[in-house]
């Protein structure tokens, strides 16, 4: 006799931090919620990441929200200014959906995600590519698994699709091995 355990309702909102960034909020079937660009201001990143984690809990009993942010450091050719910026805007992110997480019943602590991780999953790792082809080809890939039509600029976005996915493959697959 096989038991099929009923889980309750998991969303999953992945962050691409950065300025051309993206947010993401899959259900537990893998479908897209909502998503939309990095907001341009800390306000409007903290209202967006609050509305979207409460949305996702309104009238859903023992519903969570499993936040996953890519886990980022800087490159070789950035400079100390610009690389301080970036890491206040995305320690901002992390503390911010920390807080969310203390104060909001179901939401998960935020965990992080290297690139390579989540892009090796979807097979979208080629050293030889340039910065251009490998964001294309996130987005392109984005495209045909969801039937979307995001543009070259909309590669955040698409990035945040990939990392709430690889979240939610995860748990799929530790649930399983629970059943």
């Amino acid at each position: 006799m096989t038991s099929s355990k009923q889980f309750p309702p998991i969303y999953y909102l992945g962050i691409d931090l950065g300025k051309t960034g993206g947010l993401a909020l899959l259900n537990s079937a893998g479908k897209i919620v909502t998503y939309k660009a990095m907001p341009e201001t800390p306000e409007e990143i903290i209202k967006s990441l609050i509305n979207l984690c409460s949305w996702a809990l309104e009238g859903e009993v023992q519903a969570s929200v499993h936040i996953v942010m890519e886990s980022v450091s800087p490159r070789p050719e950035e400079g100390v200014v610009s690389v301080a910026t970036f890491a206040k805007h995305c320690g901002g992110v992390y503390y911010t959906c920390i807080m969310i997480h203390l104060t909001m019943d179901g939401v998960q602590f935020p965990s992080r995600i290297a690139p390579m991780l989540w892009k090796k999953t979807f097979g979208l790792i080629d050293s030889k590519a340039s910065k251009y082809e490998k964001k294309k080809a996130s987005v392109d890939f984005v495209n045909a698994r969801y039937k979307q039509g995001f543009k070259y600029k909309d590669n955040g976005i698409t990035d945040a699709i990939l990392i709430a996915e690889h979240a939610r493959l995860e748990v799929e697959n530790a649930q399983q091995e629970c059943s």
